[in-house]
């Protein structure tokens, strides 16, 4: 029993080293307990169940905020995500009694694995509670980003909590710790003294956060007073003061959406034309009877349209029904009976000023789809996003802190833009600007920069921390085994 009330300690110290309560240095030590219980699990069936009650205990109350839709939306989610750490530990119990160095590449290049296996498994994956986005709050460690990315933050944190309870456990292999340590303060030091930078061109710009007269409840004529919202709040901006105007996902679609909708998008186009300013706008509009397209559309000082974004990673049960033939029955989810239609890749919208470039909503959670656009040109980031299912918890606060180490490993500026909140800008270095309340109308206007001094480390690697403890975990976990089978033979 100690083992498994080990692994719920771990669970709940990871949650709070995250919004709400943001305690981030807790992540270099949360996963201690859980790999202490697993080493002194009695079985492998036990270790699974301390897996399962690792992974309960942190995603649970983490994700609590999707219970706004409803149940039957979070307890599946959170227990297929505890599934990974459960699989984690029986695979570490297995392997329990390996020397040192090699227990050491299990439990770092394992874990390295487990999360880059669950951000694309399954439906696409799902990134909450990489450990390394906990320390988003640090100026230092997002700095460092630029280099090893958050997976490098993953990496150092297991480094550290495994060298503790290696110590702890065999009062040998404390210079695992040591290193893991070590890695730490140099990495916080040489970030915090050299940040990425964004040392372009300075544009004017502004987030217009028209919020929804009913947020998660879909009331009658919901868009058109949306889109109207936006289109009042961008009225009152002056003319001749920006270089770009965003509104965000959701702010025009289906009766509002300007392809569809010629004389949506000659108002918004009047806009553009009035403030001499570039305008993003977010929106959803049907394509037939079961599929639809959420995009972002550009529309340039001279009122056209010159560019559009679809969004390539719907949200699983929200903007498509995996297995459709399976879960289609309830009564939720044939209330969706539209897919959504992917876009091929990232778009560069090319300006005046320099390239952009854009995601949507719950790509921004995923360091691979915020980097592709920045490979391919773009010098400025925006998260155009929604919100509105997030209700008033912590998620706004989870998600910008995502965000926020994206711009620091990308050193780009970030401009995060939501229908309902919070909207705010995110510099190079990963530090918050102005942010906007929830579920308010309001204009945020800030200054950004377009990056020119090119991609930064991680920019062109991607995740090579990963990668490198993978190798180091395959060549224990496999090339020994392999070695075993030939003595046998």
């Amino acid at each position: 029993m100690m083992p498994v009330l080990l692994g719920v300690l771990s669970g709940l110290l990871l949650w709070a080293a995250f919004p709400p309560l943001g305690l981030g240095a807790l992540v270099f030590v949360a996963p201690a307990p859980f790999l202490i219980g697993v080493r002194r699990a009695a079985s492998g069936h036990q270790a699974v169940l301390v897996g399962l009650a690792f992974g309960i205990s942190f995603f649970g109350p983490l994700l609590e905020w999707i219970t706004e839709m409803g149940v039957i939306a979070w307890a599946p989610l959170v227990f297929i995500e505890s599934l990974f750490p459960a699989s984690f530990a029986w695979m570490l119990f297995r392997m329990r009694n390996r020397p040192g160095w090699q227990w050491m590449g299990l439990v770092v290049g394992g874990w390295a694995f487990t999360e880059l296996a669950r951000s694309y498994l399954p439906v696409g994956g799902f990134t909450w509670g990489w450990l390394g986005y906990a320390v988003s709050g640090f100026a230092g460690a997002r700095g460092a980003a630029q280099w090893i990315g958050v997976s490098g933050w993953t990496v150092l944190a297991m480094l550290v909590a495994g060298g503790l309870v290696l110590w702890f456990e065999t009062r040998r292999g404390a210079m695992w710790a040591a290193a893991g340590a070590a890695g730490v303060v140099v990495l916080v030091g040489a970030g915090a003294l050299w940040p990425a930078t964004a040392d372009g061109e300075v544009l004017q710009v502004a987030i217009v956060q028209g919020n929804s007269p009913c947020p998660a409840e879909r009331c009658a004529d919901e868009r058109q007073q949306i889109t109207q919202s936006h289109l009042d709040l961008t009225r009152s901006l002056p003319a001749g003061a920006l270089d770009l105007v965003v509104w965000p996902e959701s702010s025009t679609g289906y009766a509002t959406d300007p392809i569809d909708h010629p004389e949506v998008a000659a108002l918004i186009a009047a806009e553009a034309v009035r403030l001499q300013t570039y305008l993003l706008v977010g929106g959803d509009r049907p394509v037939d009877e079961e599929h639809f397209a959420n995009a972002n559309l550009l529309f340039d000082p001279d009122g056209s349209i010159v560019g559009e974004y679809l969004k390539t990673h719907p949200v699983p049960f929200g903007e498509y029904i995996p297995w459709r033939s399976v879960f289609g029955w309830t009564e939720r989810f044939r209330a969706a009976p539209r897919d959504m239609l992917r876009g091929d890749g990232p778009v560069v919208f090319p300006t005046e000023w320099g390239s952009f470039g854009s995601v949507i909503s719950f790509e921004g959670a995923f360091a691979r789809i915020m980097r592709g656009p920045v490979r391919e040109g773009a010098r400025l980031l925006v998260v155009a996003t929604n919100n509105s299912s997030y209700g008033l918890g912590p998620a706004s606060d989870q998600f910008i802190g995502m965000t926020r180490m994206h711009a620091s490993a990308l050193g780009v500026d970030v401009i995060h833009a939501a229908l309902t909140g919070r909207s705010t800008i995110i510099s190079d270095n990963g530090s918050v600007g102005a942010t906007s309340g929830l579920f308010t109308a309001e204009v945020l206007t800030a200054e950004v920069r377009v990056q020119s001094s090119g991609n930064t480390m991680y920019a062109t690697l991607g995740e090579w921390p990963y990668f490198i403890a993978i190798l180091w975990f395959l060549a224990v976990a496999v090339v020994p085994a392999r070695q075993r089978e030939k003595t046998t033979v």
